[in-house]
Formats: structure tokens, C-alpha cells, sequence
């Protein structure tokens, strides 16, 4: 544990446990570039995101320094300024990551709506949601496309690094 996690998680000043430390011969963990955290606490940081806690809140909860979780929701693409409560904010990820079955069904064919029913999101930012469907439809990952009866729907496509070639592993 940091310093200031660990006098976040006491409840004192990190000089406080600084001293205490020094004077039992034990040497504070430095990380350099930002505190290292767990896949476990970045996940509770987005949490806490969600919920529309302030960063300085998040940060007392889970014993972290404010700027961890500031510069986790930034790079994230949180909102570090506003929060929506409970609507998500689709990342680029979740939308490679299980919207698809390429394996099973290569010519599954979904609108916006059950791309969100897939994700199991029930609201999210519309507009950031919109700029990430775009975003994969450019790199290649989904196409996209106007359906007979004039909804815009999508399917995977493949990425032109892969030129076709995917195996089923």
C-alpha cells in the first residue's frame, strides 16, 4: 500500500504514516508515473464514476489518491467534470468484446438497441455511444448499414489487418 492509501484507509495525514513507517524501519512503496492499483480497484473507481461520486470521494472510499482516479476516469474517456448517475458510457472495448458471436453467426445482423441489450446497458450517453459505434465502423471491426425497412443496423466486419484470415481458436 501507498502512503496515502494507507493513511486514507486510517484516516490520518500520509506525513502521519510516513513517520510512524520511517520510525518501524519500513520504506513507503513508490510508484512512479501514478499509483499502481488493482484490475479489482479500477473497477470500483469506474463504480464510483457511475454513481457520480466526486473524485475526491472515490479516492476516500477506496484508498487511493484523487489524482489515480482522476487520470483513470480521463483516460477511460470519463467525464471528469460532470457525472450522468446511472448511465454508462460505452467504451471502445465493450463493443469489441461479446457484441458478436463471429464464430457462430457471421452474418448476424443488430440494430443500436440490441447492441445496447447485449451489453446489457439499459441507459447510456447517447452521443458518446454513437461516436464509439462510429469509431468501430472505421477501424474496420463493424459495418454499417441502412436495413430494408430504413434502420441503421450493424454486423461485424473484419479488421483490414486481418485481411480475411481469422481462424476459429
Amino acid at each position: 500500500m501507498t502512503t496515502r492509501g494507507a493513511a486514507n484507509y486510517a484516516r490520518v495525514d500520509p506525513r502521519t504514516t510516513r513517520f510512524y513507517w520511517e520510525k518501524a524501519g519500513l520504506k513507503p512503496k513508490h510508484v512512479h508515473g501514478g499509483q499502481k492499483i488493482s484490475e479489482e480497484t479500477e473497477s470500483l473507481i469506474y463504480t464510483a464514476w457511475e454513481m457520480g461520486l466526486s473524485g475526491k470521494k472515490a479516492s476516500e472510499y477506496l484508498g487511493v489518491n484523487s489524482e489515480t482516479v482522476l487520470k483513470y476516469w480521463r483516460e477511460a474517456g470519463l467525464d471528469t467534470k460532470r457525472h450522468i448517475g446511472k448511465m454508462r458510457v460505452v467504451k471502445l472495448h465493450d463493443l469489441l468484446d461479446g457484441v458478436f458471436d463471429t464464430v457462430n453467426n457471421l452474418k448476424e445482423v443488430l440494430t443500436r438497441k440490441q447492441i445496447l441489450e447485449r451489453l446489457g446497458y439499459k441507459r447510456v450517453d447517447e452521443e458518446r455511444f454513437q461516436e464509439k459505434l462510429d469509431e468501430v465502423v472505421r477501424l474496420g471491426f463493424y459495418e454499417k448499414f441502412a436495413g430494408e425497412d430504413g434502420i441503421e443496423k450493424y454486423r461485424a466486419g473484419m479488421p483490414k489487418a486481418m485481411n480475411g484470415s481469422v481462424k476459429r481458436e
